[in-house]
């Protein structure tokens, strides 16, 4: 079992400032902050990530063996572990949609942040996820019930979050030795749990047209009309079958 060190508070502003901090503390990877809510909670782009009492919301220090530039690789190891472990302790058929969104018949159940800090001589990937467990959907804002789920509405029981936490942490400082040399390794397994390749997507709320297959870094390679292969690096992806959901 690879070694982790859980700091639990009942309420902070986001797990990821509580974890920066202790990164410029220069704490030891496998640091976890786990919290009961989260007042300022964030997704990607800044978005907000509503957090009710009864959720899965933490954040873990890892010292990944790659360079900053790649700080990325930890957001796709991030989100095949949190779909593993959902599968493995909730036995739910989970996916992924890229990059970092957990889906249970097409509705989100968990989604991944990322980012790096330099810390003196050490550079941090400090990743955080966040998945809705013990809470029913009606404690979310109404726009997003449509495209979002919970483990209690699924299941209809409560799951073990602290189970949940120390799997999804410890599986994370276990692999994260393969940020390295064993990515390729880590993209093929992603690829296994996702069902993106394939898709006609929009990114950013615009068509993009079909995802084609990941690039050797993790990026989405999309195939427009005209043929023509397009890298995406970032941004909001839907399926476009997803428009209809979201309308309704």
């Amino acid at each position: 079992m690879s070694k982790i060190s859980i700091e639990a508070h009942d309420t902070v502003t986001s797990t990821m400032d509580i974890a920066r901090e202790l990164a410029r503390q220069g704490r030891e990877e496998g640091t976890v902050v786990v919290a009961g809510t989260q007042t300022q909670g964030r997704g990607r782009s800044s978005s907000e990530w509503f957090s009710p009492r009864g959720g899965v919301w933490l954040s873990v220090l890892l010292i990944p063996p790659t360079e900053a530039e790649r700080s990325h690789r930890a957001v796709f190891l991030s989100g095949l572990c949190a779909c593993t472990v959902l599968r493995e302790l909730c036995d739910l058929d989970t996916v992924i949609r890229w990059p970092n969104d957990i889906l249970f018949g097409g509705r989100k159940l968990a989604g991944v942040l990322g980012e790096g800090i330099q810390a003196d001589d050490t550079f941090y990937s400090i990743v955080g996820v966040g998945v809705n467990t013990n809470f029913s959907i009606s404690a979310l804002p109404e726009e997003l019930r449509n495209e979002t789920t919970t483990t209690l509405d699924i299941l209809g029981r409560e799951v073990d979050n602290e189970s949940i936490v120390v799997a999804m942490a410890e599986l994370l400082v276990e692999r994260s030795v393969e940020l390295s040399g064993g990515y390729g390794r880590i993209l093929d397994e992603w690829l296994e749990s996702s069902d993106t390749v394939g898709q006609i997507v929009d990114v950013d709320g615009s068509p993009a047209g079909r995802a084609v297959r990941l690039d050797d870094e993790g990026f989405l390679m999309v195939e427009d009309e005209s043929g023509e292969e397009k890298r995406v690096v970032s941004g909001n992806l839907r399926y476009a079958g997803d428009r209809a959901l979201r309308k309704g």
